[in-house]
């Protein structure tokens, strides 16, 4: 395990010329992926015998599944939409709301653009962290690349809000490790807004903040207490307008665990899910497969980075499997960054590299095919 924090004060600038250098082809690729998966879907779609919902998710395009729904939430609000809704937190739509003026009123512009321009801040900022932690630039070029490609990464492509909020994530990180408190608390909050998960930035603020407490000044202190707090004043926000508008806080939380079916502990549910594929139906082996490679991910990401970060992935991966339905696991594993960090570690050696390179970028294809052709739920 890594703890050192050397570095951090010393780290890459934000943004720099260097790193748009390296992002800047992973991030194409990424969309060049994405053009070759809804080319394959539409040449197909008339030979799987589509039912009228599911050729929906082709016409829509990048607005699709989730995208429908922030769509809703930037034109018309949560008070005209289902509850159901309030599931999609604030802060995407609302910025996709912002940017549609310039854009002529096109919200769903909007969003696609704020979606994809914060998909390459985020992997500048992942990338970032993995140079101050590790001071392996090799490390950090192919962490950009499995971020960018991994399977389920299409979603940073989609108008979805998981890249505004691996930006929240990775810059609340680098915070963190660089005691700017006051920032991580900041950085925090909008995580939560963002989304549900944010709230598990807690644990690695917690730990980060009791590294060296001892013998601080009360000042400091107080500036950790409130980094810590940072998520929590965030989600609280949120749900207090939730309850002032609607009567119930806890109704996003509800209307979120009725459609994850359920909690259970994760093991359990990984077991089971294993052998359903086994002997019933294959329909979630996709999930299964990345809920596995994600718990053997940890192992090497705990090798590499020190334990706040580790934390964070083993939190954000086990409230992931606790839900009867796990469909966006995949999801929800890339936003728990460390965990391609992982992934790019275990893929040091090149000729390793290049194998899960091109099998990473093929499943990606076939994962949004599969996405528009409803038969596989981002």
């Amino acid at each position: 395990m890594n703890e050192t924090t050397t570095s951090h004060s010393k780290g890459p600038a934000w943004f720099s010329v260097e790193s748009l250098r390296v992002v800047l082809p992973a991030w194409l690729t990424a969309r060049v992926l994405v053009v070759i998966g809804f080319a394959v879907a539409q040449a197909i779609a008339s030979e799987v015998h589509l039912t009228h919902l599911e050729s929906l998710h082709l016409d829509e395009g990048l607005l699709t599944w989730d995208g429908d729904w922030y769509w809703h939430v930037a034109r018309d609000g949560y008070a005209n939409i289902p509850q159901e809704g309030l599931r999609f937190f604030p802060l995407y739509p609302l910025i996709g709301w912002l940017l549609s003026f310039p854009l002529g009123g096109s919200i769903g512009a909007a969003l696609v653009l704020a979606a994809n321009g914060f998909a390459l801040v985020a992997a500048m900022f992942v990338r970032n962290v993995v140079i101050c932690e590790t001071g392996d630039r090799r490390l950090a070029d192919r962490t950009v690349w499995y971020l960018s490609i991994f399977p389920s990464a299409f979603v940073f492509v989609f108008a979805y809000s998981e890249s505004l909020f691996l930006v929240c994530a990775a810059a609340f990180f680098l915070t963190l490790r660089r005691r700017q408190w006051w920032a991580a608390m900041a950085l925090g909050a909008l995580a939560a807004l963002t989304r549900p998960v944010g709230i598990l930035l807690v644990v690695p603020a917690a730990v980060e903040a009791a590294r060296g407490l001892r013998g601080t000044s009360v000042g400091e202190k107080v500036a950790r207490l409130f980094a810590v707090a940072g998520p929590g004043l965030g989600l609280l926000s949120f749900l207090g307008w939730v309850g002032w508008r609607f009567g119930d806080w806890l109704l996003p939380a509800s209307i979120q665990s009725d459609l994850r079916a359920g909690v259970q502990d994760p093991v359990s549910r990984l077991i089971e899910g294993i052998d359903q594929i086994l002997t019933e139906s294959q329909l979630d082996a996709p999930n299964i497969a990345f809920a596995l490679l994600f718990v053997v991910l940890l192992i090497p990401a705990a090798r590499r980075l020190p334990a706040s970060y580790t934390a964070y992935a083993a939190v954000s991966l086990i409230i992931a499997l606790s839900a009867e339905n796990i469909d966006s696991i995949g999801r929800y594993g890339i936003m728990a960054f460390p965990l391609m960090i992982g992934l790019a570690h275990l893929a040091r050696d090149d000729r390793v590299n290049r194998i899960a390179m091109v099998v990473s970028g093929g499943t990606f294809v076939a994962l949004v095919v599969m996405a528009l052709l409803g038969g596989y739920t981002p």
